[in-house]
């Protein structure tokens, strides 16, 4: 209980306006929702659970509930995700940044030669997480299949643990994330492109990590930073969320590095 009290102090700054408070609080909603997702139960099953005595939400009909969780924002359920993730985390991590995509189980409108036809919609899922633990600490969605390098920022400036390692494919491989980095104290390990060339541009991690690559080549590289340790053996973290959450989204592309 304490725990969804201090959530509920974090997190409940979203704004209202007159009438009566809300049945259930965006904090009991977001638990409410985590609680759903872990062991596969309906609304009603959720609404007659011993979870809703326990927050003290007795007689709350089910679609009470699902108009609160439906009613979350995408920036309430990240933070709470922080927060977890802070429970269960060291106060300094190895971080793997990643992205994968995923076509959703719904349709757009969109007008090809004069002609109106439904898409199913793809979306683009980077996400931190701890190596070793598989904790989330950060997710951020984007519309299409475009590079997610943008995506990189908000995962490392929202990640309030310290972060002492990061490992990254060559999806978010630039010199504003090596600096990004290299401002942080962070030991950043990202897979040039192919076409990477050494020149810094006031970016010295930049020019020290591809100029390595280049003399050493992707399998020495890999081997002298532990590319290969980290990467390969924390690849399976996107395929446990396509596991648990397959019903609901269809990965397009199997999980593997590029």
């Amino acid at each position: 209980m304490d725990n969804v009290r201090a959530l509920e102090a974090t997190l409940y700054i979203l704004p209202r306006g007159r009438g009566r408070p809300a049945k259930v609080t965006p904090a009991n909603a977001t638990l409410l929702a985590a609680i759903r997702q872990q062991y596969a139960m309906t609304y009603r099953d959720l609404a007659a659970s011993e979870y809703m005595e326990w927050l003290g939400l007795q007689g709350v009909h089910y679609t009470t509930i699902h108009k609160a969780i439906k009613r979350l924002p995408e920036t309430f359920l990240e933070e709470a995700m922080r927060i977890l993730a802070e429970m269960t985390s060291n106060s300094q991590i190895t971080a793997i940044v990643d992205a994968t995509i995923f076509t959703l189980s719904c349709y757009e409108e969109r007008v090809v030669k004069l002609k109106e036809t439904k898409a199913r919609i793809t979306v683009k899922l980077s996400t931190i997480w701890v190596a070793d633990k598989h904790v989330f600490h950060g997710a951020k969605v984007i519309k299409g299949v475009s590079r997610a390098t943008s995506t990189f920022k908000h995962l490392v400036k929202g990640c309030r643990a310290k972060i002492e390692a990061l490992f990254a494919d060559s999806e978010f491989s630039s010199r504003k994330n090596h600096k990004l980095c290299a401002d942080k104290g962070i030991k950043a390990v990202i897979k040039p492109q192919k076409s990477a060339t050494p020149k810094a541009m006031g970016c010295p991690a930049w020019n020290d990590n591809v100029r390595r690559y280049k003399e050493l080549g992707y399998e020495g590289w890999a081997e002298e930073t532990g590319y290969f340790r980290k990467r390969f053996s924390e690849e399976h973290a996107f395929g446990m969320l396509i596991i648990k959450y397959g019903d609901e989204v269809t990965s397009r592309t199997s999980i593997r590095l590029s």
